[in-house]
């Protein structure tokens, strides 16, 4: 939605616009989902979710700050490593807070909420847009994140780990990947 007020304003060329949008986020986002889960493996999911909520939310706020191609590559890049590391611990969590008979219902409501929020972001954002500018409609589509994420830590409380044979003390070995089949020769 602000594309093009951003490419005009920063004398973008086109590659320079898709970057940030594509390259940029997508690599951040897939190199760090592995080992931003094995912290959520480790470490209260509800923090990391938190984190990473917190995380991209800042990021997206702050590419309206942004005054360089540079600077909102970089914005973009925070805004993938938030998501690398939200969904492996959302995943995780809910696998423990609801029983196998709610989880596909549950995972379907979360998988909603991505277009939902993108169409809301773009309705809302392009409205701010039009009125005030690209740069306070990034703000504004990044700011609510933040309250939600501090909502989350004050009302979600950490649920206990229902890993079969695992204390929640004991986190997995760093190789093996649980009871599954495919295993290296360490995990023998």
């Amino acid at each position: 939605m602000v594309g093009e007020a951003i490419r005009h304003d920063l004398r973008l060329r086109d590659l320079q616009l898709r970057m940030p949008g594509g390259l940029a986020f997508s690599i951040f986002c897939a190199v760090l989902g592995i080992p931003l889960a094995r912290l959520a493996e480790r470490y209260s999911r509800v923090r990391i979710i938190a984190a990473m909520t917190m995380l991209w939310s800042l990021m997206t706020a702050l590419s309206g700050a942004a005054g360089s191609h540079v600077q909102l590559l970089l914005c973009r890049m925070g805004v993938g490593v938030g998501e690398a590391g939200f969904t492996p611990a959302l995943v995780s969590m809910i696998s423990d807070r609801f029983d196998a008979g709610r989880r596909a219902v549950v995972f379907s409501l979360i998988a909603m909420g991505v277009p939902l929020g993108g169409a809301i972001a773009a309705i809302a954002g392009g409205a701010v847009a039009q009125a005030f500018g690209w740069r306070l409609a990034l703000v504004a589509v990044g700011a609510p994140g933040l309250l939600l994420a501090l909502l989350l830590l004050a009302t979600i409380p950490e649920p206990e780990r229902k890993d079969a044979g695992q204390s929640a003390d004991t986190p997995p070995s760093r190789w093996c990947c649980g009871d599954s089949p495919v295993r290296l020769p360490s995990c023998t």
